[in-house]
């Protein structure tokens, strides 16, 4: 079963300002392994519990499964030493 990619304004924004073709085939990449097997991305603890990290070079995807309509909605990408004090 593939699950459908959903993405939210942030990611969005994030990906069309990315300069580095190279970078953007990574999280493509990632898109479609997510798309495959989402829960093999880390399940996050505490107030994100219920989310997924994914790791793309030194950035993170936030996803959330949405079992029911076999989405899954990226939430948020950015460094990972930015993604988590949101």
């Amino acid at each position: 079963m593939t699950y459908k990619i959903i993405l939210a304004s942030q990611p969005q924004k994030f990906l069309r300002s990315l300069n580095a073709p190279k970078l953007l085939l990574q999280f493509q990449e990632a898109f479609n392994s997510i798309t495959v097997d989402p829960k093999k991305g880390r399940p996050l603890v505490g107030p994100l519990k219920g989310i997924y990290s994914w790791r793309v070079r030194t950035y993170r995807i936030l996803y959330e499964i949405i079992e029911q309509k076999i989405h899954v909605h990226i939430l948020e990408i950015d460094h990972r030493k930015k993604i988590y004090k949101k």
